[in-house]
């Protein structure tokens, strides 16, 4: 269930001080069922505070001292949800790919079919066809951009990266080197491309080519001649995903519910959060019981406790 089990925080402790604090004058019990629904709500919460936080002090003179530069402290607790060289993947004949599964924040878009990654720019679908209508700004091999066309599908500028077809020329048997011929003209076979088609088991790709006819695969292949295969260009991506959705599971054992450790999911948050997790539930659990004393409580504390972090 966990990414990073040493920087959680673990939901049981949570919870049993979320009503330690609430029952301390009979306030009112929390059930783990509206728990969890606090708990998410409050993680993300958080979560999306990071960015406009960051934000806010890439504005500020910081400090070279170790361990309280506030710019610092921020980037580690997203750096937990960062994910690097991440492939997209299906990209067809009209530049179209599917981004990795959980993007929450995309990052850096970079093509590898040559010899140094490239960025891709991102531009508005608005701007496309402005940009396209003037050789100084069109979309090049070393000058690439992409589009978000929705949530989980980008499109790349030009077309040429994405996958094109040639045809076997000769049956290869446990050997590396292969001969094609009928090349689409979409784009160049470049180094880095992964390679499908009938005959071609698992993950396969051009390790090295003398020209666009003869090119080495990345492991022996049996292929046969008049075959044609996809070379797909390797375009991956850095983004931040979001934290697991948190679970406080449970058994009932003489009319309470115990913790049940196995299927439980613990805060993906830095462990320090947890005075703030458990403020901001306190918070919405004021609500929930119709407790102002509680809200205005917790929310003091958090009030308090940012005035701090943040002067």
């Amino acid at each position: 269930y966990f990414k990073n089990k040493n920087m959680s925080v673990s939901v049981d402790t949570v919870y049993q001080r979320v009503l330690a604090i609430a029952n301390k004058e009979q306030r009112g019990y929390i059930t783990p069922q509206e728990f969890n629904l606090f708990a998410n709500h409050a993680q993300m919460d958080i979560f999306e505070q990071y960015f406009y936080d960051i934000n806010q002090f890439e504005r500020v003179a910081g400090n070279d001292t170790e361990y309280s530069n506030m710019l610092d402290l921020l980037n580690e607790k997203v750096a937990i949800f960062q994910k690097y060289q991440q492939t997209i993947s299906s990209i067809d004949s009209s530049g179209i790919g599917t981004l990795p599964d959980g993007v929450y924040r995309l990052g850096t878009v970079m093509y590898t079919g040559g010899t140094y990654p490239i960025e891709l720019d991102e531009v508005s679908q608005n701007d496309v066809l402005d940009l396209e209508k003037a050789p100084l700004t069109r979309a090049t091999l070393n000058r690439p951009y992409f589009t978000r066309q929705n949530k989980t599908k980008i499109k790349l500028y030009p077309l040429s990266l994405a996958s094109s077809t040639a045809v076997v020329n000769g049956t290869i048997s446990g050997v590396t080197a292969l001969v094609v011929d009928g090349q689409s003209t979409n784009r160049n076979i470049a180094v880095g491309d992964t390679v499908t088609g009938t005959g071609i088991s698992g993950t396969v790709t051009v390790a090295s080519l003398t020209d666009q006819n003869n090119l080495v695969l990345s492991s022996s292949q049996s292929v046969n001649d008049g075959v044609t295969l996809t070379f797909t260009p390797s375009v991956k991506c850095n983004y931040v995903d979001k934290p697991l959705k948190v679970s406080f599971d449970y058994t009932i054992v003489n009319g309470e519910a115990l913790f049940n450790s196995t299927n439980s999911v613990d805060f993906e948050l830095h462990e320090s959060e947890e005075t703030e997790l458990v403020l901001k539930i306190l918070e919405l659990a004021g609500i929930s019981i119709e407790d102002p004393q509680l809200y205005q409580i917790a929310a003091g504390e958090e009030v308090k406790k940012l005035s701090q972090e943040k002067a």
